[in-house]
């Protein structure tokens, strides 16, 4: 057993040679001591080691836990391949909140522009219009993309933002006009 001169921290292990807590070099003691000595301090993270056999492989899970105690789970094989794979789904999302957006005002300017402006005469000739056709998929359109936003992404607001643009819009075209 070793001990330090210093702080008085016993260490049982051979191999180390100086004092964790302040640097000073151990000096061996023959006995050791009859009662239980308590690290100094208390506030150190407790550090494992794991050694794996090379023949039994490297799991593909490990298991660790953060600051607050909580388990978190990370790949043993995580490369920078997977990050750049997560940066670009990030990326597909934030494109995908940004079209609901972009959709629901391209379907506004649509429907001041050519839907409201025009007399049709009837019913069936509004619905098979171009312009009516062109109307409908851009409602589609961005309803697709503002529900998979919803859906997928963390950030929100810009979808609501273009659903609600999009439902306005659908009313504006039942309301009867002049």
């Amino acid at each position: 057993m070793k001990k330090c001169p210093k702080c008085q921290a016993a260490y049982f292990d051979e191999i180390i040679e100086f004092c964790l807590e302040d640097g000073t070099k151990l000096s061996v003691v023959s006995n050791p001591p009859t009662t239980k000595t308590e690290p100094v301090n208390t506030n150190q993270k407790n550090v494992e080691t794991m050694f794996f056999d090379s023949s039994a492989g490297i799991p593909n899970t490990i298991e660790v836990k953060d600051s607050v105690g909580a388990a978190v789970q990370k790949n043993a094989g995580e490369t920078k391949l997977d990050s750049l794979k997560q940066n670009a789904v990030e990326k597909g999302y934030r494109a995908l909140e940004i079209g609901t957006v972009v959709f629901a005002l391209a379907h506004n300017w649509w429907q001041w522009l050519y839907v409201d402006r025009q007399n049709y005469g009837s019913i069936t000739n509004f619905l098979i219009s171009a312009d009516f056709l062109i109307w409908f998929f851009l409602l589609l359109a961005g309803t697709a993309a503002g529900l998979l936003t919803l859906k997928f992404s963390q950030r929100k607001a810009l979808a609501y933002a273009g659903l609600v643009i999009l439902a306005i819009n659908f009313l504006l075209l039942l309301v009867p006009r002049k």
